[in-house]
């Protein structure tokens, strides 16, 4: 069935902190599952894909995913007072033992073969905790480390102390910086960083990718200046403390209004970040993108699926080739192709098996969903997959 047949319109909206409060939360319950978020008084309409010029930018904040309940046919009750025969039995609180790599990639494949969604309450993290910090992440305020608002042109001046995670008293240190993609890693890294002693620096802005674009103009048509100073104070502190590898992460490659960059631009931005970085010393690593659900590709969405879609979850489980940038993975390659001592890690093990890309996934006693929104996944799957990651990246780590 097409994504324009099966995601039909689901009420979705940002509400502001008055609103969510006076909300009358809690779920749809019927004899199956429950789930967070209430579909169209029309099911009927069809909801017809989408091709917008401009990918989102920013991420999903607390509340993204509440349902807009008014003149909705249909009865809400507490989540409390409803004993849901999900499927799944799991625990809110997340596993004490993080999965192996292999452990992982066995849970994808068991979870991918699943019917229907999980209750979404009892979920690691519940639906309406997505965007929340995990408990495990060292000092889970970034502050001054990744603004968010925008108008910041320069890093902390005590960035070796004041942006560092993982075991920051390590000799060995990796730099990872970029936009939201980058935060969204940081949890997976952190960890990895207290465990096998790695310090790990980290800067980001949302919304400004690690690409150095030289129009200083997004497709918008706003203005890049203020990015483009960040990325610049950016690479001048990672000059500054010599890591032995720089990990940038980030989304589009904007390259001027109304334009995103060629393959040939991109590879262009990719070598103008490497040489603007040869200073440090460092090794360049980048990961693959995570799969996202690109409105290039399908009008449906990580929470549309799990909420409007339950009980045809099989239909939202995408492959990994329509939901890997092939843009980004394909100008990351051409640049480590060309240089020696870079390298890129394929990260699609984390996500999916090589047919389809999980939702949520059932392991170490919870059902872990995997997604923050459409473009990121949320913190606390960063954290659960740090293992999985760890083995990845040894080779490159040794």
């Amino acid at each position: 069935m097409q994504d324009s047949a099966i995601f039909g319109p689901t009420l979705l909206t940002r509400q502001s902190a008055e609103h969510r409060a006076a909300l009358p939360f809690g779920v749809v319950h019927n004899d199956t599952f429950s789930w967070m978020v209430l579909t169209s008084p029309d099911p009927a309409v069809p909801c017809s894909p989408v091709r917008p010029a401009k990918r989102h930018r920013s991420p999903s904040q607390l509340g993204l995913f509440v349902a807009l309940a008014l003149a909705l046919p249909v009865t809400l009750t507490p989540a409390s007072s409803q004993a849901s025969p999900s499927p799944f039995r799991a625990s809110a609180s997340p596993s004490k033992a993080l999965p192996t790599l292999s452990q992982l990639e066995a849970d994808i494949q068991q979870s991918v073969q699943v019917k229907v969604a999980p209750n979404l309450a009892t979920t690691v993290p519940p639906l309406l905790s997505v965007g929340t910090t995990p408990p495990q992440l060292d000092h889970p305020d970034p502050g001054a480390c990744y603004p968010n608002t925008n108008d910041a042109t320069t890093v902390p001046e005590d960035l070796s102390t004041a942006c560092a995670w993982g075991n920051t008293s390590a000799k060995r240190s990796i730099f990872l910086f970029g936009d939201s993609q980058a935060w969204m890693w940081l949890p997976a890294f952190d960890a990895i960083g207290r465990t096998v002693d790695w310090k790990i620096y980290f800067t980001a802005m949302p919304g400004c990718p690690p690409w150095i674009d030289p129009t200083k103009v997004n497709y918008d048509g706003s203005s890049a200046v203020i990015c483009n100073k960040y990325q610049h104070a950016e690479i001048r502190a990672i000059d500054a403390l010599h890591p032995q590898f720089v990990l940038p992460l980030g989304m589009e490659a904007d390259y001027g209004r109304g334009h995103w960059a060629t393959p040939a631009q991109f590879v262009s931005q990719l070598e103008s970040l490497s040489d603007a970085l040869r200073p440090s010393g460092a090794r360049l690593l980048f990961l693959d993108p995570i799969p996202q659900f690109n409105s290039d590709f399908t009008s449906a969405t990580p929470q549309t699926c799990l909420t409007a879609h339950a009980r045809e979850i099989q239909s939202c489980f995408f492959p990994p080739k329509d939901l890997v940038a092939p843009w980004l993975l394909q100008g990351i390659a051409q640049l480590v192709s060309r240089n020696p001592g870079s390298a890129l890690v394929d990260t699609t093990p984390l996500f999916c098996t090589q047919q389809h890309c999980a939702l949520f996934v059932v392991g170490g006693g919870a059902v872990h969903l995997v997604y923050e929104d459409a473009y990121h996944m949320n913190l606390w799957y960063s954290f659960w997959i740090s293992s999985a990651l760890q083995t990845l990246l040894a080779p490159e780590l040794h």
